[in-house]
């Protein structure tokens, strides 16, 4: 029995000098957990953004195109009116 106590005792000894460590290394993977979700959020935060970004500018660009076909149309009338003053 006294080779058995003595064995758990140098066992309690190794865990008790491990138990730093040990609690060290579930900080850290508790710091990293919380270290991820905090990036992952962002990144959806910023995803919506772009997305939001995304958007306006393709609005922007639909009312370039309506800019750019009334601009032709006028064009084009004042090119007929032009042509009909040159005749006269």
């Amino acid at each position: 029995m006294s080779s058995l106590t003595q064995t758990e005792e140098e066992l309690r000894d190794q865990l008790s000098k491990l138990l730093p460590l040990i609690r060290w290394m579930i900080s850290g993977a508790v710091g990293i957990a919380g270290w991820v979700a905090w990036v992952q959020v962002s990144v959806l935060r910023h995803d919506d953004e772009i997305r939001g970004y995304g958007l306006a500018i393709r609005q922007l660009e639909i009312n370039q195109s309506a800019i750019h076909t009334t601009l032709q149309t006028i064009d084009k009338k004042l090119d007929r009116i032009d042509t009909k003053l040159d005749i006269q």
